[in-house]
């Protein structure tokens, strides 16, 4: 009963080699959890793995211990860890889906398993699934209410529902608890600082980051992305767009998405300084390997305002088509045509196409800054200036708006107020699109 051929012993131990590796890549998610319940989580995927292949009483033995060795961690009871073995094959499979059906059976009974529920709650993430993400995550804190990693969960959870003060308090509650963690939960409490507008808190939250031992391949491209989007905000461009030189120069260590939205923040750091040229070198050089609508859009912008009108046109009737075509770009191209159609002195065909852009999207800024500056080339400045103010009450450091103000009271004579927006303009920059 208890002989095992060689073979079943080197399959068991491929297997099991192979599920520690797995496991221990989920686990680093939650560091707090990793070291105590790592040896019944192997113990129970080793039980698992015998009772497959029919040794039973091994099986059996695996699980007892695994079991006496995860009753010791706070927060476990016998019920909990059911669960946990049950959910364990699909947490080292990834399946996320069946992680979060089992969890949502486990919340509905007296289940104490703080590790199932953060498997669950990082799974619910990955679906989008954030009320559940916070119930789970209700269920650790409410299990262990001296550990960090539940409020961490709750948190991104109200992060993504938009609750930023709730997020605020539950990621500062986190690294109190856990200050050893402090680096890496403060990257996350960046974004959040960051999407209330606090930039400077931002900026002082992803520079603490990046002084860790965390800031290396990947999260060295995903913090180096943060700020130098950070920094742009607080109108230092030249240093963002430095910061995303000297990172370009390391090579590709992100997948393709987001080294697309590094590119794309890299695009718009360049449009903001007015540095046509290099704006024309980056979409040229990224449209070869990856001909992406948005890189045709902007290269058309860079052209029109470098004066070649037929390249312009010829890179929007490009991404027009069917293979280069997106839907979430049309305000943009279009506010790019209505620039050539100034550009060409068309002036009411200008203003129409532009409208069509700010219709599409009327929280785009440029297609809200085209649409004011071809309103105030139609005469029709004082509509535009109601745009513009409400522009500035979100964004007062935005240059290109404060120059359109200046035309507006240049155009009114109004000498004093036209000379103060230019000193805002000379203070934050302006990308030359409304000289």
């Amino acid at each position: 009963m208890f002989e095992i051929n060689v073979a079943i012993i080197a399959g068991l131990a491929l297997a099991l080699g192979v599920a520690i590796l797995t496991f221990k890549s989920e686990m680093k998610k939650l560091p707090a959890f990793r070291s105590p319940l790592l040896k019944p989580a192997l113990l129970a995927v080793a039980a698992f793995l015998a009772f497959k292949a029919d040794q039973h009483v091994s099986a059996v033995l695996l699980f007892v211990l695994g079991a006496f060795y995860a009753l010791k961690i706070d927060g476990f009871n016998f019920l909990g860890l059911v669960y946990t073995a049950r959910a364990l094959p699909h947490i080292i499979l990834k399946q996320n889906r069946k992680l979060v059906e089992i969890c949502d059976l486990a919340l509905q009974k007296d289940c104490r398993a703080p590790i199932l529920f953060a498997m669950g709650a990082n799974s619910a993430l990955e679906l989008q699934e954030f009320d559940k993400c916070l119930n789970y995550s209700n269920r650790i804190i409410l299990l262990l209410a001296d550990k960090p990693n539940g409020y961490y969960l709750r948190g991104m959870a109200q992060f993504y529902l938009k609750n930023f003060e709730t997020s605020l308090n539950d990621l500062n509650k986190a690294i109190a608890l856990d200050p050893a963690q402090e680096a890496a939960y403060k990257f996350e409490r960046a974004r959040i600082k960051y999407l209330m507008k606090n930039y400077e808190d931002a900026l002082l939250d992803v520079t603490n980051f990046t002084a860790s031992p965390l800031y290396a391949g990947r999260n060295k491209y995903l913090a180096d992305a943060f700020k130098a989007q950070t920094l742009h905000c607080l109108c230092r461009s030249d240093e963002a767009l430095s910061l995303i030189e000297n990172t370009l120069a390391f090579g590709k260590q992100v997948s393709i998405d987001e080294y697309n939205q590094f590119i794309a923040i890299q695009i718009e750091i360049l449009v903001s300084l007015g540095k046509w040229q290099d704006l024309i070198e980056v979409t040229s050089k990224e449209i070869v390997s990856q001909p992406f609508s948005y890189l045709f859009i902007f290269r058309a912008l860079a052209y029109s305002c470098l004066g070649e009108i037929e390249k312009a046109e010829a890179d929007l009737n490009t991404q027009d088509s069917p293979n280069y075509s997106s839907p979430d770009w049309q305000p943009v191209a279009l506010a790019v045509k209505a620039y050539i159609c100034l550009k060409r002195n068309l002036l009411a065909d200008a203003l129409a196409v532009a409208k069509q852009a700010l219709d599409l999207n009327s929280e785009l800024r440029l297609p809200q800054l085209m649409y004011a500056y071809c309103l105030i080339k139609n005469e029709k400045s004082a509509d535009a200036k109601v745009l513009i103010d409400d522009l500035l009450k979100l964004a007062p450091n935005d240059g290109d708006a404060n120059q359109l103000l200046s035309l507006i009271y240049e155009i009114s004579g109004e000498e004093k107020k036209k000379l103060d927006c230019l000193v805002l303009v000379k203070k934050y920059g302006h990308s030359s699109l409304f000289d």
